[in-house]
C-alpha cells in the first residue's frame, strides 16, 4: 500500500509489525476481538502504543500513526479526527489491520477475497479514506497479494519487502530495551518495574567489578531484556497468586528459551542474548533452559541481580525483604551449589557497600 501511494516503506513495514504494541502489556488479558471492537480498549491500546514508540530512535514518528490507526475517514473514530487530519500512515495501517481481522487466519478462498474487496468498496468514504480504495483494489487483483497473506508464506513475503536493517548505537538500543522492558513488566502486576530494578542492581554489581562503560551498557541491556521471553507466557499463569502446577511451571521456565530466541535474531547480540537468557541457570546443572554448569561472570551478574531484585521488591502477596535478609537467602543457594561461592563473595561485598 505504501509503495502504491508513495508513502515510506520503512514506516509501513515497522508500523505494521508494531501497530498493536500497546496491547502487549497490561491489556493482553483482552482478546484481539475485544481490543479491536470495544471503544475504550481501542482508545487505550493506541494511546499506550504511541507512548511506547514516541521516544524510540528512528521509529519515533510511528507514534502518531499508531495512535490514530483506528481513526475513521468520516470522523467516527475514537479521537474524532477525519479526512486530512488523519496521517496517511495511520490510514494505511487502518485498512491493513481491518483486512487482517476479516481474514482472521482463515483459508483465503476466492469468496473470502471478494468479501474483503466488497468491504473496502462499501467503507470507502466512511471509515476508509477514498484515496486508498483504488490502490488497494489494484493490489487485491493480484495473485501475489493474496498468496503473501497465507500463513505459510508470511516469512517469504516479509523478507521480500523488508527495508535495509537499521544500524543503531548501544545508546540507542538501550532506549529501545527500556521501552520493551516496560511492556514485559506491565504484563503482570506482580512484576511492575522488575526489569528496571534488575538493571539498577546489575549496574551496581558491574560497576563494583570495574567494568568499562561499553560493558556496562551491554550488561544493562541484558538486564532490561532478560524477561522478554515472558511475552510468550500466558498472563493467567504469570498472574496466578497461588502456587503453580508442574505443567504451569514448565511453561514459565520456557521464557528463558524465548528470551534467547528473540535476542539472537538481532545481529551482534550473541553475548547479550546469552547473559539475558542464562539468568535461571545453576552451576550444579539444575537450572534452565539448558542445564548449564559453567556460567560466565556476566551470566552471574544478571542471575544474582534477578534473584536479589525478586527477593527485595514488594509483591502484591508479600513485602520485599531487607538487603541483609536477601543476601542470607542467596547464601543458602550458594551452600546448595546452585550459585558460585567465589562470585557470591564479590556480590556480597558490593551490595553491602552500596546499600
Amino acid at each position: 500500500m505504501g509503495d502504491r501511494v508513495g508513502f515510506s516503506k520503512l514506516f509501513c513495514f515497522y508500523g505494521g509489525l508494531l501497530h498493536d504494541i500497546g496491547a502487549s502489556g497490561e491489556l493482553n488479558i483482552y482478546s484481539t476481538t475485544d481490543i479491536h471492537t470495544k471503544r475504550h480498549l481501542i482508545y487505550d491500546h493506541t494511546v499506550i502504543g504511541a507512548k511506547i514508540l514516541k521516544g524510540l530512535p528512528y521509529l519515533g514518528k510511528l507514534s502518531e500513526f499508531i495512535k490514530y490507526h483506528h481513526e475513521h475517514y468520516d470522523g467516527t473514530g475514537p479521537f474524532g479526527l477525519s479526512d486530512a487530519d488523519i496521517p496517511l500512515g495511520a490510514k494505511i495501517l487502518y485498512i491493513a489491520d481491518q483486512v487482517d481481522l476479516i481474514l482472521n487466519g482463515k483459508k483465503i478462498t476466492s469468496s473470502l477475497q471478494e468479501k474483503v474487496r466488497n468491504w473496502v468498496k462499501e467503507n470507502s468514504g466512511k471509515t476508509i479514506s477514498p484515496e486508498l480504495r483504488d490502490p488497494f483494489l489494484e493490489l487485491a487483483g493480484t495473485v501475489q497479494f493474496w498468496s503473501d497473506l497465507e500463513d505459510r508464506n508470511l516469512d517469504y513475503g516479509l523478507e521480500r519487502i523488508q527495508p535495509e536493517p537499521l544500524l543503531i548505537s548501544l545508546d540507542e538500543f538501550e532506549i529501545i530495551a527500556q521501552a520493551f522492558s516496560r511492556i514485559v513488566d506491565n504484563k503482570s502486576k506482580f512484576t511492575h518495574e522488575h526489569s528496571m530494578r534488575v538493571y539498577n542492581t546489575a549496574q551496581k554489581i558491574a560497576r563494583g567489578l570495574g567494568y568499562s562503560e561499553i560493558m556496562l551498557k551491554k550488561i544493562g541491556i541484558a538486564a532490561l531484556l532478560h524477561d522478554i521471553g515472558k511475552l510468550m507466557v500466558p498472563t493467567e499463569i504469570l498472574e496466578k497468586p497461588e502456587g503453580l502446577t508442574p505443567e504451569e511451571f514448565s511453561i514459565v521456565k520456557q521464557h528463558t528459551y524465548y528470551t534467547k530466541k528473540i535476542l539472537l535474531q538481532i545481529k551482534s547480540l550473541q553475548d547479550i542474548a546469552n547473559w539475558a537468557a542464562n539468568h535461571h541457570e545453576k552451576i550444579n546443572g539444575t537450572g534452565y533452559p539448558e542445564g548449564l554448569t559453567v556460567l560466565s561472570q556476566e551470566d552471574q551478574i544478571i542471575a544474582f541481580a534477578d534473584i536479589y531484585t525478586a527477593l527485595t521488591e514488594n509483591r502484591p502477596y508479600r513485602k520485599g525483604l531487607s538487603n541483609e535478609a536477601a543476601i542470607e537467602i542467596i547464601a543458602k543457594m550458594v551452600n546448595r551449589n546452585e550459585l558460585s561461592a567465589d562470585f557470591f563473595v564479590k556480590f556480597k561485598n558490593i551490595m553491602l557497600l552500596v546499600s
